[in-house]
């Protein structure tokens, strides 16, 4: 299958979305998808990683079949797991050098970083083990986690091309009834992403990828559908109402308080869910491959950047780690914000443009060659004459 550029894309922008979310306060996160819906950057990276996931995974398990097939999905779970602890390591670095600099321990505690300070044995014990997952870095290990049990969502496949869903589903149930999660300090803690939750929808992506490739990607009542997700996505608009962190318009609320369930974010509340399907819809029925979005500046830039996403959502964390640092020290200046916040996503396209390029070299690069046979055999020999 043909990768489609939509998906890199829609990635890229997720991840510019969720360097500049990852700084509170953030004057451009009033644009991000978090304050324009019920959803927002996460949901869409999980599902399009879904999607990757099957493109990636799919031909390799079909050729290699699956104990071969699975040995290369755990070194890309080895490779994911590496990043995230150097991202620890990064990150705790950076918050310990401003709490140090500006004397402030909160800088520690607003990212959960002080247990590390009071335990650091049990803190790193609990970091290796995935059970210590500080704020802004807990979505990488539920890809970890996702991507774990990749091989036994392609397994089911076999059984039928509706089996890892219907399975998806039931352990999506299990979790909300009976409560599951996985632990994080403080013992009263949870993760975040719920995995337990999040896999329906990473799941829906390998799905839908699937579907497509068998060809029997058909919706009935396109057109019925459209209406539907444009409506929805207009109701989350109105329900989180956006306008109202202005001052004079606090008050203009449209829906009744109280007329939603809570909007839970941990165990993917199906409000949210819908959205971020919503979302993909009109995404698919609006964007084309050629248009004129992917193919100006900006569009394959963002294309780009969601082609080399590993490195780039790395170099996110790292910068909006410093950003948040800086912004608060400038006491959030709007030309600081706009200077930082810009130039935090150039940077971050130039890298994947380094990355990729730096790719190309390697694979146009000739292969070492290697000495004769006979040539080895004479070295050999007058090294033991020596």
């Amino acid at each position: 299958m043909e990768r489609d550029p939509r998906l890199d894309f829609l990635r890229g922008v997720a991840l510019v979305m969720i360097f500049i979310d990852h700084m509170p306060g953030n004057l451009f996160s009033y644009l991000t998808l978090q304050n324009l819906g019920l959803s927002d950057a996460a949901e869409v990276f999980v599902l399009i990683a879904g999607i990757a996931a099957y493109l990636a995974y799919a031909r390799l398990f079909a050729r290699l079949g699956f104990f071969d097939a699975t040995a290369a999905v755990i070194g890309r779970v080895r490779q994911l797991y590496v990043v995230h602890l150097m991202l620890f390591l990064l990150v705790t670095s950076i918050t310990a050098g401003a709490a140090i600099h500006f004397g402030d321990p909160m800088y520690l505690e607003s990212m959960a970083l002080d247990l590390l300070v009071q335990d650091p044995p049990a803190a790193i014990l609990r970091l290796v083990t995935l059970t210590y997952l500080p704020q802004y870095l807990d979505i990488l290990p539920l890809y970890i986690v996702l991507i774990a049990f990749l091989p036994f969502s392609l397994l089911l496949f076999r059984v039928g091309a509706f089996a890892p869903l219907s399975a998806s589903l039931a352990i999506f149930a299990l979790a909300r009834w009976l409560g599951l999660n996985l632990p994080n300090l403080p013992e009263s803690r949870m993760w975040f992403f719920n995995p337990f939750a999040w896999q329906l929808l990473f799941v829906i992506g390998l799905t839908l990828a699937h579907l497509h490739r068998l060809g029997r990607w058909h919706v009935p009542a396109p057109r019925l559908v459209t209406v539907f997700a444009l409506a929805y996505l207009l109701f989350a608009f109105v329900a989180v109402a956006p306008w109202t962190d202005i001052p004079a318009f606090a008050n203009a609320t449209l829906l009744p308080f109280g007329l939603l369930p809570p909007v839970n974010k941990t165990n993917l509340s199906l409000l949210r869910l819908t959205d971020v399907l919503a979302q993909a819809w009109v995404a698919w029925m609006f964007f084309s491959r050629n248009g004129p979005v992917l193919q100006s500046f900006v569009g394959k830039a963002m294309t780009l950047a969601g082609r080399n996403s590993l490195d780039v959502f790395a170099l996110g964390a790292v910068l909006s780690t410093i950003g948040s640092i800086v912004l608060k020290a400038t006491q959030y200046d709007v030309g600081i914000e706009i200077a930082y916040s810009v130039g935090g996503i150039a940077v971050m396209v130039a890298y994947a443009a380094l990355v990729e390029w730096r790719r190309k070299v390697q694979r146009s690069a000739p292969p070492f060659p290697a000495e004769p046979p006979g040539l080895i055999a004479g070295n050999l020999r007058q090294e033991s004459a020596r």
